[in-house]
């Protein structure tokens, strides 16, 4: 299935599909981002509204979605998102990357915490940048 992350519609459309093939949602891996490199002065709105909706916005609002359907099932879930170092350490020139990731640690710890108690499992992964080498 096609889908825009930044797309609540689209979204939604990820989880109702998956309930109608499947009957329930066991996990989720959030692992959709962009990041578009560019100096702090040089970040444009666009690219802010581009990075926050889909790498923020859009992961939160799919990880409720889920959350939604796994408690509706009873049978808990997991939630895993893949965040990064850069979050924490910068090693390049992506300051709203950097912002989105960073906020979206901070909302992974609140997810876990509030959907313990539901049973779903709330992770995060922070891989680190990998240097490929060119051909």
């Amino acid at each position: 299935m096609q889908a825009d992350l930044a797309s609540l519609k689209d979204s939604q459309k990820v989880i109702d599909q998956t309930m109608e093939r499947f009957g329930r949602v066991d996990i989720l891996v959030n692992n959709a981002a962009v990041f578009p490199p560019s100096l702090f002065v040089g970040v444009s709105e666009n690219v802010w509204d581009e990075t926050i909706d889909t790498d923020l916005k859009g992961a939160f609002f799919l990880a409720q979605f889920a959350a939604k359907a796994m408690i509706s099932g009873g049978r808990g879930g997991r939630i895993i998102k893949l965040l990064s170092t850069d979050a924490l350490r910068p090693t390049g020139f992506l300051s709203a990357y950097r912002a989105a990731k960073l906020g979206l640690w901070l909302a992974t710890q609140a997810m876990a915490k509030e959907l313990a108690e539901h049973k779903i499992l709330v992770n995060a992964l922070t891989p680190g940048s990998i240097i490929t080498g060119t051909n």
